[in-house]
């Protein structure tokens, strides 16, 4: 309703080969939901996890009125976000080693083999086993009229 979320969002810095973008997605406990669950193959959600060592602190706002909010950077395809540890000497960063197209092109054979397996419960409204016992009823009494049992 009007853009209007009740989830709470943080802004995420992603760094691909074509350079910087910026956009500002949901948090989810202690992971922010990139790309949210669809059905259908190739509908896997795309979640990466972060920590306190990943904020990012920065000012918005003009001098009276400065903020201090949060953010955070992550390489377009990983599962984790990068993580900043500020010393004395310097600025240490990690970055992650697995991404999360590496894991997408090796489980997808499983995921193939296991989508075959799915079941689905068929469910029939109640109102079609009234018809049918309405439709015998009509029926039987019809065969009673044909046959002279009842005179109407």
């Amino acid at each position: 309703m009007l853009g209007i979320s009740s989830k709470p969002k943080i802004k995420v810095d992603i760094i691909n080969e074509a350079g910087l973008k910026t956009k500002k997605y949901p948090i989810e406990g202690n992971q922010i939901v990139i790309k949210a669950a669809k059905r259908g193959r190739g509908g896997a959600a795309y979640k990466a996890k972060f920590d306190k060592n990943c904020l990012l602190p920065y000012y918005v706002g003009f001098w009276p009125f400065k903020r201090l909010k949060q953010k955070l950077m992550l390489i377009e395809g990983a599962d984790k976000c990068l993580s900043f540890h500020f010393t004395e000497e310097g600025t240490q960063v990690d970055t992650p080693t697995w991404g999360r197209i590496a894991l997408e092109e090796a489980s997808e054979a499983s995921v193939i083999k296991a989508a075959g397996a799915s079941t689905q419960k068929i469910t029939v409204p109640i109102i079609f086993y009234i018809l049918i016992f309405m439709t015998f009823a009509i029926g039987f009494i019809n065969f009673l009229i044909a046959t002279g049992r009842v005179r109407i």
